[in-house]
């Protein structure tokens, strides 16, 4: 079961679950609309997909369909910090609240597991950007958005029995295209920037941005289900593809589109995204989980499917995930 499985991330990991036969159930309020979704069960997994249109805050709704599940892979979140900015008490609802009750009713009816997806912006900016950010590492959310993720954390952690193993995955700024276009996360929105304007904006040349291209993104739940559970019970990972400095990403942006304009910005570290350098060793210990896309080249890559026309033709309200809310709210008044 993927609450949340019609998002930027939920789109690709219910294809790569598609992919290695599993049956899979979306449960979503399909904000961004189920076209995709629809399009890979008719092609390639004929009647393996069941999708569900619900809101994980009416746990009535959703209870049904974790019966007789073996896993719950939980994304079923208001994603971003602007969007949970706006809209504060529902992110309050659908962030902690909803997945308070939604992991408590997987462990009644006896799923095996439980992926959540937490995020690593909640983790004390380091002192230096070199500085090694591991699971341990001293958690400052300084965003709504992060403080809700740092309340939900426990919530399914202490969920943890023997015969149910909850795991949390802390997921990295995420980039790279998805069948659900998103240009609101922070790399997705520099490789717009760079194509679209040829400019982009910066701050402090020595800060890292830790990264996870969407397919790895996805592909460390499969490694959640595939590992032993004692490996993964009661545990935090980190899911890191690179940590890029910025004066790195500007050298690569510069390689690619030579005339780009850099803008600089007086913002301090640690006022969105933690900087530093995030670890995934404990990822690559117990889940046998490494990235398999190479910065340099899925950022090419990337760029050049902007270059080439991808989410082009697409409003704000289908790539930025607080006006597609928006949008939604103004059309149901």
């Amino acid at each position: 079961v993927v609450p949340g499985g019609a998002g930027y991330v939920g789109n690709e990991l219910v294809r790569q679950l598609l992919d290695e036969g599993f049956r899979v159930t979306v449960i979503d309020r399909m904000l961004y609309g189920s076209d995709y979704l629809e399009l890979l069960d008719e092609v390639a997994n004929r009647g393996a997909l069941k999708i569900v249109e619900g809101d994980v805050r009416h746990i009535e709704e959703v209870e049904p369909h974790l019966r007789g599940a073996t896993a719950v892979l939980h994304l079923a979140d208001l994603d971003g910090i602007d969007l949970v900015q706006a809209k504060p008490e529902e992110a309050l609802q659908t962030n902690v609240l909803a997945t308070a009750a939604l992991v408590q009713a997987a462990s009644y009816l006896r799923v095996r597991r439980f992926v959540y997806a937490s995020t690593t912006a909640l983790y004390k900016p380091p002192r230096t950007a070199t500085q090694r950010i591991d699971e341990d590492a001293p958690l400052h959310a300084n965003t709504l958005y992060a403080k809700l993720k740092r309340s939900a954390e426990p919530l399914v952690l202490d969920q943890a029995a023997p015969h149910f193993t909850p795991p949390v995955l802390r997921l990295c700024d995420i980039f790279g295209p998805s069948p659900r276009p998103r240009l609101d996360t922070v790399l997705n929105d520099v490789a717009m920037q760079a194509i679209r304007e040829a400019r982009v904006v910066r701050g402090a040349e020595s800060h890292a941005i830790p990264a996870v291209h969407v397919e790895d993104a996805a592909r460390a739940f499969l490694h959640v289900l595939g590992a032993p559970a004692n490996h993964v019970a009661h545990q935090v990972f980190n899911v890191v593809g690179a940590n890029v400095t910025v004066l790195a990403l500007e050298q690569l942006l510069r390689d690619l589109v030579p005339e780009i304009r850099v803008l600089f910005t007086d913002a301090e570290p640690g006022t969105g995204e933690a900087v530093g350098r995030v670890s995934g060793e404990q990822a690559h210990k117990w889940l046998g989980f490494a990235p398999k896309q190479r910065f340099a080249q899925a950022l090419e890559d990337l760029m050049a499917a902007i270059g080439g026309g991808y989410a082009r033709d697409l409003p704000r309200s289908a790539t930025h995930n607080v006006v597609a809310y928006e949008r939604r709210e103004a059309v149901t008044a």
